[in-house]
């Protein structure tokens, strides 16, 4: 999505008539339904914006996402594009923003390490708004690694440095990119993301069961793997739609509760939408979902 349409999504979730008023006009939904259009702006093109439903959370948080079209290879090729400092620039103001519940130490360690590995124009980032507080929720940032010998650098922050061994083989070929996770009055929490196509003999649970009902209405084309390092619970798993799916299509499935259950909600606030990941966390799940079109590397978690 572009930031009209983001907007054209959200603000109706987030601008109630009474709260906005009770408000005023400078408050959190505002300076929320501010940033589509300004982080694109500091990030410069190739970027994109997404949301995302889920089955515990529905619309309840809204979550505004830039996300890179450019894989690693086509950074590599434009060195500019590569080390544009801008979205680190404006990740750096939005924290300011947020303010000292959100770890600054950590967030600060991650955007030095992408400095100096001249990757600051792989960063994207996720913001999670909590409609029913009016407050802003989990900020998470993601970014690629250069190679397994950088993985000591990213730990630091984190005061993992003596994981390296035990966290290299999470840092090998089939890593796509890392994350962090920055909860509000929490601690950060770091994420490995590994990328097979399918089929993946591999993939169990509900991923598994879910193959045949989502490859009915798109074609699927790769698994993901969350890890989170030091968090307790099952690897959560990301299913890539080849093209995209309709959400108003996906939305009839059971998994997701049928035209009037929670993903059916998007799906008329986001007219047009189409899914590009379905995650599998435990019993919830998760969708991803842009209107606009599809970059090559189509990695935003």
């Amino acid at each position: 999505m572009n930031a009209a349409e983001y907007l054209a999504f959200a603000r109706p979730l987030l601008s109630p008539p009474a709260r906005a008023s009770a408000r005023g006009p400078g408050g959190p939904e505002a300076f929320f339904l501010s940033l589509p259009e300004s982080l694109l702006d500091a990030a410069g093109a190739g970027h994109f914006l997404e949301s995302a439903a889920s089955s515990t959370r529905g619309l309840e948080r809204v979550k505004l996402a830039l996300v890179l079209a450019d894989g690693p290879a086509d950074l590599v090729r434009d060195a500019r594009r590569r080390d544009a400092p801008g979205a680190a620039a404006a990740v750096r103001a939005l924290a300011r923003t947020l303010g000292a519940g959100y770890d600054q130490r950590v967030l600060a360690g991650v955007l030095d390490c992408l400095g100096r590995w001249e990757l600051r124009g792989s960063l994207m980032l996720s913001l999670d708004f909590d409609r029913a507080r009016g407050a802003f929720d989990k900020l998470s940032l993601y970014g690629y690694l250069p190679g397994p010998p950088a993985l000591a650098a990213l730990l630091g922050p984190f005061g993992l440095g003596g994981r390296e061994a035990e966290l290299r083989p999470l840092a090998g070929p089939t890593l796509a990119f890392f994350g962090v996770d920055l909860p509000p009055g929490g601690a950060a929490v770091l994420k490995f993301y590994n990328k097979t196509p399918l089929p993946d003999r591999a993939l169990s649970g509900p991923a598994a069961e879910a193959l045949g009902p989502l490859g009915e209405v798109a074609p699927l084309r790769d698994v993901t793997r969350l890890t989170r390092v030091g968090a307790a619970g099952a690897i959560k798993s990301y299913l890539g739609f080849a093209r995209g799916a309709p959400l108003k299509d996906l939305a009839r499935l059971r998994l997701f509760g049928g035209a009037q259950g929670w993903l059916g909600e998007a799906a008329r606030a986001a007219a047009g939408a189409r899914a590009r990941f379905v995650g599998f966390d435990g019993g919830a799940v998760e969708v991803y979902f842009d209107r606009s079109g599809f970059g090559p590397a189509e990695d935003s978690r």
